[in-house]
């Protein structure tokens, strides 16, 4: 149990180091979205509740085209989350997300935000963006850059337990909370 703890810890100090203080400018898109991918298996290990239409895979789906697809595919070939298979599936529309467990969604469907939580709230979907304001409209997670070029992101723990999701509370005080 130690080792584990201590693991997240050492997770956790590394990721903020990575996230918060090399500014955005030192990145290019491959690595922004290489650190945003990685950020896939630490909030599945820090939220939990998620409904798995197939016991042996964890499902993350990208609705709509980005570049995360591509990068996550490769950073989580031969992965487990959660003991399972990680499976990263592109979606071009709503309805095609259900069995997913994380929602990553492209800034082309930021007009149907509203839509798109409601869905994920019944099935108990955690959504993560990338557009400025999305975790005060209700996304659970939303990534965002600083105004001194560094990337962060927003948190709404109320969006999280409306989907009937837990999440450990530290995760907290890594990110910007909002809708609270």
């Amino acid at each position: 149990m130690l080792k584990n703890k201590t693991n997240k810890i050492i997770y956790i100090i590394v990721s903020c180091l990575l996230f918060f203080l090399l500014p955005l400018s030192v990145f290019n898109l491959d690595i922004e979205y290489r650190v945003k991918s990685s950020f896939f298996q630490h909030f599945s290990k820090s939220i939990s509740g998620f409904n798995y239409s197939d016991p042996d895979k964890f499902i993350i789906g990208v609705l709509g085209d980005s570049r995360i697809t591509e990068v996550a595919k490769n950073m989580y070939k031969n992965t487990k989350i959660n003991n399972k298979e990680v499976v990263i599936e592109n979606y071009n529309s709503i309805s095609q997300c259900k069995q997913c467990q994380i929602l990553f969604i492209s800034r082309k469907f930021d007009s149907d935000i509203d839509k798109i939580i409601q869905f994920c709230e019944k099935k108990s979907i955690l959504t993560m963006a990338e557009s400025d304001g999305m975790g005060r409209k209700g996304i659970m997670i939303n990534f965002f850059v600083t105004d001194d070029g560094k990337l962060s992101f927003e948190i709404n723990p109320r969006a999280i337990r409306r989907a009937k999701l837990e999440f450990d509370l530290y995760i907290l005080n890594i990110g910007v909370v909002v809708g609270e």
